[in-house]
Formats: structure tokens, sequence, C-alpha cells
């Protein structure tokens, strides 16, 4: 048992791993994101779930930061680029008087930022029709620590918290509906996030998880976690992912969140596959799973959910 404060440091990628490789199986600039799952992101079905009656967020929102520049105007967006501190940050958004969740986005090594549309499926036709924000960088700052891959650094959460307080000055988010998701070193800034940030609600890893274990920066807020992985010795790149997949899981189950599990078997190529069998549901599971929810929403997890998915 991790003694709380007790850091442990877990290498999760090597340093210079095979790019190409990467590029490859995200099907980048021949075979974009839009493409590899259909190109037709309105097909995507939208998932129920199977949730206790009178289930709420269990307490006022979370601090959200003050904005240190002038905003730009962000409703209404449908993928554009916009820029927050100097850095560019891909947008889709929901029209003006209307609200929705906050989703932050990190995607692979060589993917674009609109692996953001494969990650959350129905996510981003949602937000633009009825509300919200989902925003996903276009690259690091390189500041600060490097997180995973050196794909993403520690600094990048100072553009995410301008963008987050933008989003809040406008009026377009409901600030208990605050998430996180990525793929692979993207996932590892999820990872690093949850333990930086708490204002997180829950979050969403594909193929990645923690570099360094820390601890919540809320003791009283343990964000709920959906963790989508390939087998133990299969999902490897550099080395093996799936392992620090469980290993935050295991972390954040223990500080009492809820966790779920979803081993598909899979390598670390099966990207197309396992987005889309489970964008949909991690959807719905953002939905369900607001600020400090209470009670737990899933007494057991809904039908739409992939058999190899499983409460830890």
């Amino acid at each position: 048992m991790r003694a709380r404060g007790e850091k442990h440091r877990v290498r999760i990628f090597a340093a210079h791993g095979p790019v190409a490789a990467l590029c490859l199986l995200l099907g980048l600039e021949a075979c974009s994101v839009r493409e590899f799952l259909g190109g037709n992101l309105g097909d995507a079905a939208e998932a129920g779930s199977d949730r206790s009656d009178g289930s709420s967020a269990g307490a006022a929102g979370p601090t959200i930061p003050k904005v240190k520049e002038t905003c730009p105007a962000m409703a209404g967006l449908a993928g554009t680029n916009l820029t927050f501190l100097g850095n560019a940050v891909t947008i889709w958004s929901g029209p003006a008087g209307s609200v929705g969740p906050m989703v932050f986005y990190w995607h692979a090594t060589t993917a674009t930022s609109d692996e953001a549309v494969a990650g959350l499926g129905p996510g981003t036709r949602e937000v633009v029709n009825a509300g919200g924000v989902i925003a996903s960088f276009v690259s690091s700052t390189g500041t600060g620590s490097n997180t995973g891959d050196y794909t993403w650094y520690t600094g990048d959460f100072a553009t995410a918290d301008e963008v987050l307080a933008c989003a809040k000055q406008q009026g377009l988010i409901d600030t208990t509906r605050i998430h996180s998701a990525g793929y692979s070193p993207g996932s590892c800034q999820t990872a690093a996030m949850v333990y930086a940030r708490a204002y997180l609600a829950s979050i969403l890893c594909y193929s990645g998880g923690a570099m360094t274990l820390g601890t919540l920066p809320d003791a009283k807020n343990h964000p709920p976690m959906l963790g989508v992985h390939g087998a133990v010795g299969s999902d490897v790149f550099g080395i093996d992912i799936a392992v620090n997949t469980i290993l935050l899981e295991n972390d954040l189950k223990g500080e009492g969140a809820f966790v779920i599990d979803c081993d598909d078997g899979g390598d670390h190529q099966a990207v197309g596959t396992r987005m889309g069998e489970v964008a949909g549901p991690g959807w719905q599971f953002f939905k369900d799973h607001p600020y400090k929810v209470d009670p737990e929403p899933y007494k057991s997890l809904p039908s739409t959910f992939p058999a190899y998915c499983k409460p830890m």
C-alpha cells in the first residue's frame, strides 16, 4: 500500500520510440481518424446507463481558474483552431447561451487534434448541437515536466486552465462536468492531469497511464476512471503500456474512485477498434459521472459497454 504523498516513478515510454509505427497505427495523413472510423460521426449511437434514482453531482462545482488574457469567442465552433496563451487549441462548442460539459482531449504522439472525434465518439456532435466545449490540444508548449514520450508536458495545463476559464466566462460550460481523455501519451497526460488539477470530474484513458503516481489535489474528490487497454504483454510501445494503465486504475481505486477496466486483449495497434467500441459508452460515462457524483450511478455497467469491461 502506498503511503499518502509517496511518489513512485514509472517509466512509461521509451524516450525515442518508433514514431513511424505510431503514425501508421493511428492512420494519420493518408488515413485520418475520421476515415478509419467510418467518416460519419452522426452514425455513432449514444449509450444508455443504469443509474440509481436521483443520482447527481454531490457538491457545488470546483474552483475555476481566472482568465489571464482576452478570450477569443468560443461559441458555435466545429473543429476550429483558437489561440490561448499563445497556443493553438481545436475547439468544438455549442451555441451561445447553451451549457454542457467541458472535455480536454490529448492526442497520441504523431496524431492531430482531430483524434478527439474518434476518441469521444458521439461527443463532438453532441456538444456542437447541444452545448459545452471540447478542447483538443494541437501541440505542447514543451514547458514543465514531460508526462510520456516527450509529447505532452505539465506546462500544458496552464493552457487548459485558460481554455476552461474562458469557457466559463462565456457561459458555455457546466463546471461540475469537466473531464479529460487521451490516447497513448495523451492518456499519460490525462493521468498527470488528475494529480495536478482538482476540477476534473472523471477521466478516460486509452492505452496509457501514470508516469508518476502522485497525490490527488483534493482529498475529497476521487475522479472516476474508465481505463481501456490491450493485453498485458501485447499492448506494448517501448514498454508494456497495459501495465501502466492498470497501475493508474489501482491507484485511483485505492484513493476511493470508481474505476472501470476494459481489457480488449489487443495490441497497441488496435486503436481503431478500441476507440470504436468504447468511445460511445465512454461519452456516456462522462455524462453519468459529474464532479463528486454521489451515489455512484452504476449499480452495474450499462449494456452498451463491451463485455470485457468490468468494474474494479
